[in-house]
This record gives structure tokens, sequence and C-alpha cells, in this order.
């Protein structure tokens, strides 16, 4: 399909990702004229993070370098060229990083986001969090200022603050010395700071499902992300027990009251979704046995149904019965390779 074609199709907030994604295959190709053109069209986008580019594949260094060089396009004066650079510079080390990056401030990232940080541009504050590690008050001030600046769009800009927070993790992940003095400042800012913005996210989200049925997507998917995140901090070995369980009473009390929300306008299936995972975290084994039976009579909707794909999801990870599981996988009629390899 033309790349022109799909650019009109592409929902309007990914689309400065797809650009970024066609001036990496540019600047890979040594195509420079064209990179700078997605670049300069992709302006000041939350969604170009150093998070979000990895896990879309764009992990090839050179094609970093060769980005880089474009920017020598844009006038000096131009400060999404400066943003820009912080961005690059910084995924260029991320994406194979070792535990200098992890510990140090790339100065030369800081030193281009700085220049411009006075423009006010809300995605500039973003892009600071990603390159600070103090991990203090003045560092959770960078989110809170983003998070304030797009609240009114919150259904447009939420993804970027959870490709922060996964960002942060894939550090705390990553780091080969378990030792390194930074990893306790690192989780204690995660564990309050960055999951307190998580939350107001939610509840702000909350407010919008009044509007529709896209609105409620966007709560559910957002709250959904939490369930991820309480899981995945779980099996961090930097996170000590106490800082577990306070992510997951966190993500647990977001988890309620984006079902609250839900439940109150008629979004029924994606509020049931969420209760499972509120149970699925809780352990609450009962109400998990109960799940059980309520899925084995769910009709899911036409066309792929997401929370009875996450209902499944969470049972299979909740169920450790044999019998129960057998009652689930015999009752799937929607499968994806997860939902197989869990019933195999």
């Amino acid at each position: 399909m033309n790349e022109q074609l799909i650019l009109q199709q592409v929902v309007p907030e990914l689309r400065p990702l797809y650009l970024s994604l066609l001036a990496y295959k540019s600047a890979c190709s040594g195509d420079m004229s064209s990179s700078a053109y997605y670049l300069q069209s992709a302006r000041d986008s939350p969604f170009i993070n150093p998070y979000s580019l990895k896990i879309h594949g764009l992990t090839n260094p050179v094609c970093y370098e060769a980005m880089l060089k474009t920017l020598n396009a844009f006038s000096p004066m131009d400060h999404w060229r400066h943003a820009l650079a912080s961005i690059l510079i910084l995924t260029k080390e991320y994406i194979n990083m070792d535990d200098k990056f992890i510990s140090n401030v790339n100065e030369t990232a800081s030193k281009e986001i700085d220049s411009v940080l006075h423009t006010g541009i809300p995605t500039y504050y973003l892009y600071k969090a990603f390159i600070e590690r103090s991990y203090d008050y003045e560092h959770k001030r960078y989110l809170q200022r983003y998070f304030k600046e797009v609240s009114p769009q919150i259904t447009v800009f939420y993804q970027p603050l959870y490709d922060y927070a996964n960002y942060v993790l894939s550090m705390a992940k990553g780091v080969v010395n378990l030792d390194l003095p930074i990893l306790g400042a690192m989780t204690t800012f995660f564990t309050l700071d960055v999951m307190e913005i998580l939350e107001e996210t939610i509840k702000k989200l909350s407010e919008h499902v009044v509007f529709g049925f896209i609105q409620a997507l966007d709560l559910y998917f957002a709250s959904r992300e939490m369930t991820k995140i309480a899981d995945e901090v779980k099996n961090i070995d930097v996170f000590n027990i106490e800082q577990t369980e306070k992510v997951k009473e966190k993500a647990m009390k977001s988890l309620a009251e984006a079902e609250k929300a839900l439940q109150k306008h008629g979004q029924y299936h994606l509020a049931e979704a969420l209760n499972l995972q509120f149970n699925y975290l809780s352990g609450n084994r009962k109400k998990i046995s109960e799940h059980v039976r309520k899925f084995t009579q769910w009709i899911p909707m036409q066309g792929y149904d997401v929370a009875y794909r996450d209902y499944a999801f969470y049972l299979l990870k909740a169920v450790d019965d044999p019998i129960e599981r057998r009652a689930v996988c015999s009752s799937i009629k929607i499968y994806d390779n997860e939902l197989k390899a869990l019933c195999t």
C-alpha cells in the first residue's frame, strides 16, 4: 500500500509515530531528504519516545546516527531540532543500554532538551523526564507538567505516560549490577511518584467514559496497563516486597475506580474484565472460581472482543486447578497465539 495512503488512514495521534518509522527507514537506506521531511512532519509528538521507538523495532544504532545527521537540514533556531536530537541520542543508547545508561544522565541529550524547555511545549517536559536520572521532586515535576498540560486531551495523550513507566521498568529489569546505588531512588520514585501520576491518569480518563465506547476503551486499556505493571514489578528483583505491594495496591485501586466508571455508563463487558484483573492481582481464589463459571457462559461480541480475550487470558494466568483450566480452555471461542500457548 502507498505510504501516503497509509498516513491518511492512521489514527491522527499515532501519525507522528508512523512518520518516525518512515524517517528511520529512509535514514537507514541513505535517503536523508525524505528522512528530514518525515521528521519535520512528526514534530512535537510525545509518541516519539525511547520506549515506543524501541518496542516498535527501531533498534539499529546506525540508523539513529543517520537520522541525527538529517537534523542538519533543520534551522538551528528550530526548537524541534533540539528536542528531537535529545530523544534520538537517548534512544540510540537505550536500545543497547548498560548500567552506565541506567545510572547517568546523557549530558548531550540533556543540553539539547534544556535549550528548548522554555517553549512550554508539553512533549518536551516528558522528554526531560526520560533523560533525567535524579528521581527527585524536580524529576517528578516534569511528568506532572506534561500531565497537567495534556489533561484536557487525556484520551489522546495518556499512552506516553505509560511508555515512561515501562521505560523505567525496562531499566530496572535490565540492570546488571544489583548493588547499583541509583536503584533505590529509581524504585522509590516509580512506586510513589510514577504510580501516583498513573492513578491520576485513570481518574481523568474515568471522567470521559460518559462520552462513549471509544473513551471507555481508552480507560480500559490504561487500566489494563496498571494490571500489567503490577504483574511485572512482582517479578523484578530490584523492587522490595513493600514496594511490590504498594504498586499492586495502587493498581488495584485504579482498577476498582475504572470498573465503577465503566459499570455506571453501561460498559459491562469491559467492567467485568477489570473485575477479574482486580481479583487476579488480589489472589482471591473464591472470586476467581466464580469468574470461571461466568466465563463458560460468556458469548463474545462480534468482531474482536478485547474484554472477552483478556478475561480468558487472566483466568488462565490465575487458575491452577486442572479442571477449571480445562473448563476455561474448552469454552474459549476466540483464540490467539497467547491463549493457545496457555491452553497447551
